[in-house]
């Protein structure tokens, strides 16, 4: 059952409680016969009905009242099985038909009448008929109206009933003033019963209230267990012990008690002396009651019975069938009271199942939300949810940071562009490549797909407030500036290592075709294949540096070292090389500017510092022209709030650009003038420089303007 449909159950089981309560409000007899019959047009949905009430002294069914355009008139009659009204006075049971015209026992006399779907109800005061209560309907009534259009007819038999006795104890005030008071006391318990809801209540009022009318020593409740032929005492009053006897349960149908009448007759059973007559009243249970006169009475809903009322006194023989016809009438008023308190508490139960529902189901959404939010707050990609029309309705923190800060309005257009245009493309097209500054996004688009919310109604029409407000796709925006970065650097690579590579295999080819042609030169050939051969391994060693790096398998064996004496080494080794380049190369001693002009001790790698300072000081031999000064000067600076060992190399070699400055330490970057002069070199001793600096936890900088020269500084912790 939908959740619909179940509060349409409810709503309409509520209001057939309130109709009880106003039915037996109600003691005018033809306004109560109105009421009944516009109330269960209400309660039902129909367009019409009316109310046969059964003559006893005609045996037919005559029209009583009626609501609404019906096609009977006043007067009209029908025998038993005569029609809908007269197969459920024939059967007792309620009847449904969805096309009454079509059905095979309709009256003729309403042939030509636009009857569509008609149900009818006993009105059934236990065994004693009443009457038919009938509603006309413009389409089929479900099995729930038939079911609440037959509890109505149940609270309609009691209402008429008190209605019948209330006009009998008015009509005979003088003689029958005992009767007219009973009937009252009976209305007013009646309201009394069913102004609360709660069955515990209800149950302590049925049995305050019956006393009004009927006095006993003690009385107790008992109702059928779910699903289970057993009674169960559910309250009772005037037991010393109520709180054992509470919850006990029986087989009403044991010979030795006298319930098994009430149960099997469905009506009131009197035992003049219950201690006589049944063992079970000899028992310790009940001996020390003294229960003599006994008086059981049948709780009906309708034809269902739902349980009995017991009543007990000490005086044998003081029941009267008086007696049993009170607590008969004031029994029924009290199983409809009981019957609405156990509906309301599964109204109530159902309720409170459904609002833990959609609480669980609401927090399990919250949380996904979360989770999703979380999710695109903090991931690195962009995304952009767009209408049909590629209008951006939500974009996480990144795409918005694109749209609005980090990209110029221009470029932003030139994004929103993008993203409009794979918004209309189907799902599974090539991803769209842009370039902007600084920036290249790859855009791919995911298609939403979202129910319809006027599929049920088939409607093929499509709003223009449903394309521009529902999402439509998914725009991701990826960051692929790296990867792109990584592309160049390997084009650059390429470029760079092949060229490097051809030269000195085409210069050994060379000279090894010069030994063959004047083989007594050989011994000047060598030297020259020697020098290509150690250029070339070199280019080697410089790619396997950086796999090494890359992989983290670089040894490295650092020990306290005074970078004085690396300084001098290198100026050493490169003095011959400075020499044939014409260019002045010496070792400064320790910055007499810096720390105390002290010799600087770091905790390096000796043979991997002195791979970076040949490079350095190569590259300062290399770029600096004839005429020119290098100075390699080691010192101890203060920055940052602690002490450094540097090495410096300053050059007044030719400069770098400001342009290329800022990629000098990026793998194969190669300046714009080394390019132009065509100065060997693959991009990669710099990088080196950077990363085996890094790995020591120093830095390097670098200084440099162009025509004038370069600084390079090497930042390292200093030993102190």
């Amino acid at each position: 059952m939908s959740n619909q449909d179940e509060a349409r159950r409810t709503a309409q089981f509520e209001a057939l409680r309130e109709v009880g309560l106003e039915l037996v409000a109600q003691l005018d007899l033809d306004r109560l016969l109105y009421f009944i019959v516009a109330r269960a047009v209400e309660l039902v949905g129909g367009t019409a009905g009316g109310l046969y009430l059964y003559s006893p002294e005609q045996d037919v069914l005559e029209w009583g009242s009626v609501v609404g355009p019906s096609p009977v008139t006043p007067g009209s009659v029908l025998h038993r099985g005569e029609g809908l009204s007269g197969r459920v006075w024939e059967t007792g049971k309620p009847v449904a038909v969805d096309d009454y015209l079509a059905w095979s026992g309709h009256v003729a006399q309403y042939e030509e009448l636009p009857l569509v779907a008609v149900a009818g109800a006993p009105v059934q005061w236990r065994e004693e008929f009443l009457g038919v209560l009938l509603v006309e309907g413009d389409r089929p009534f479900s099995k729930t109206d038939v079911e609440l259009l037959h509890m109505l007819a149940a609270q309609a038999a009691v209402a008429i009933r008190n209605a019948r006795l209330y006009e009998e104890t008015e009509r005979w005030a003088l003689e029958q003033e005992t009767r007219r008071w009973e009937a009252d006391t009976l209305r007013e318990a009646a309201l009394a019963l069913t102004a609360d809801l709660n069955q515990e209540e209800v149950i302590e009022r049925i049995l305050a209230q019956l006393q009004k009318v009927v006095p006993y020593d003690s009385a107790s409740v008992q109702l059928f267990q779910r699903d289970s032929p057993l009674l169960e005492l559910v309250g009772g009053r005037g037991f010393s012990n109520l709180d054992e006897l509470l919850g006990a349960t029986f087989d009403p149908m044991q010979d030795d008690n006298p319930n098994s009448q009430v149960v099997r007759t469905r009506s009131p059973f009197i035992v003049a002396d219950a201690l006589a007559e049944y063992a079970g009243f000899r028992r310790e249970t009940h001996l020390g009651a003294g229960i003599r006169s006994w008086l059981g009475v049948p709780m009906l809903v309708g034809e269902r019975l739902i349980g009995m009322i017991a009543l007990d006194k000490r005086e044998a023989g003081f029941y009267t069938a008086e007696h049993a016809r009170l607590s008969e009438a004031f029994a029924a008023q009290a199983a409809v009271a009981i019957e609405n308190a156990r509906l309301h508490q599964q109204v109530l139960a159902y309720a409170e199942g459904l609002e833990r529902r959609v609480q669980e189901r609401t927090a399990k959404l919250q949380a996904e939300y979360a989770r999703l939010d979380a999710v695109l707050r903090h991931t690195a990609d962009g995304i952009a949810v767009t209408n049909a029309t590629g209008e951006i309705l939500q974009a996480n923190p990144v795409a918005r940071r694109w749209l609005t800060q980090t990209l110029s309005p221009e470029e932003a257009d030139q994004l929103q562009d993008a993203i409009r245009r794979l918004a209309a493309q189907p799902e599974g097209c090539k991803p769209e490549l842009l370039e902007l500054t600084g920036l290249d996004l790859e855009l791919g688009v995911g298609r939403i797909e979202i129910p319809r919310l006027d599929a049920d109604l088939g409607s093929e029409e499509v709003t223009l407030w449903e394309l521009s407000e529902q999402p439509a796709a998914v725009v991701a925006i990826h960051d692929v500036s790296h990867l792109r970065a990584l592309d160049r650097m390997k084009t650059r690579f390429v470029s760079n290592i092949s060229h490097e590579l051809r030269t000195p295999i085409t210069t050994i080819k060379l000279y090894v075709h010069l030994m063959q042609k004047n083989p007594d030169r050989c011994q000047s050939y060598l030297d020259v294949l020697a020098r290509e051969a150690d250029h070339q391994a070199s280019l080697v060693e410089d790619i396997l540096q950086i796999s090494r790096i890359d992989a983290g398998r670089m040894e490295m064996k650092p020990r306290p070292t005074p970078l004085g004496d690396l300084a001098d080494l290198v100026v050493v080794r490169h003095a011959a090389l400075a020499q044939r380049q014409g260019v002045i190369l010496e070792c400064r001693s320790p910055d007499r500017g810096h720390v105390n002009g002290q010799d600087p001790i770091a905790l390096v790698d000796p043979e991997r510092m002195m791979q970076v300072l040949n490079n350095l000081v190569e590259n300062s031999v290399r770029y600096t022209p004839t005429g020119g000064q290098i100075e390699v000067t080691p010192g101890l600076r203060e920055a940052e709030g602690r002490t450094w060992a540097t090495v410096t190399v300053a050059d007044t070699g030719i400069g770098i650009s400001t342009s290329d400055l800022p990629h000098i330490f990026d793998r194969f970057f190669r300046g714009e003038e080394p390019r132009r002069k065509q100065l060997p070199g693959t991009g990669l001793g710099l990088s080196i420089v950077k990363e085996i600096v890094d790995l020591h936890g120093g830095r390097i900088t670098v200084e440099s303007a162009e025509g004038e020269g370069t600084f390079f500084t090497v930042w390292l912790p200093a030993v102190v």
